[in-house]
């Protein structure tokens, strides 16, 4: 994508850091749903 593509997303630093924690909760509950459904499954931390 160019910078002008991407222009909207980010609009202000406020929405690239809503869009960077809405990632990393995105990863958090894929982590969780990981350890829910493997048992053997032991990196919720990273």
């Amino acid at each position: 994508m160019t910078d002008r593509e991407f222009a909207p997303l980010f609009r202000s630093a406020e929405d690239y850091v809503l869009l960077w924690e809405r990632c990393q909760n995105f990863t958090r509950a894929a982590k969780l749903q990981r350890a829910i459904t493997n048992p053997n499954f032991k990196n919720l931390r990273r």
